[in-house]
């Protein structure tokens, strides 16, 4: 049986644990958020959900004043902050 908890504190150590800096499909997936993002100019607030390894929440960060990140696992939200 698959211990979860192990797995996932496995898979969170390495350097792009959801490879997620290394996939095109996300890359271009960003390029569009930000394109929204970017077109309703500079947000109060922003919140993002699922932050993961945060990659996205660096992108995020500089069109906002204040932005809240969430993941279900704590790792991800101390990748995030480093």
């Amino acid at each position: 049986m698959l211990d979860v908890a192990a797995h996932l504190a496995s898979e969170i150590s390495a350097p792009d644990p959801w490879r997620l800096q290394s996939n095109p499909f996300e890359h271009r997936r960003y390029a569009i958020m930000l394109d929204m993002i970017r077109a309703r100019g500079h947000a109060s607030q922003a919140l993002e959900i699922g932050c993961a390894a945060g990659i996205f929440s660096e992108l995020l960060a500089p069109l906002c004043t204040n932005l809240h990140i969430v993941d279900v696992m704590p790792q991800a939200i101390g990748l995030t902050l480093d």
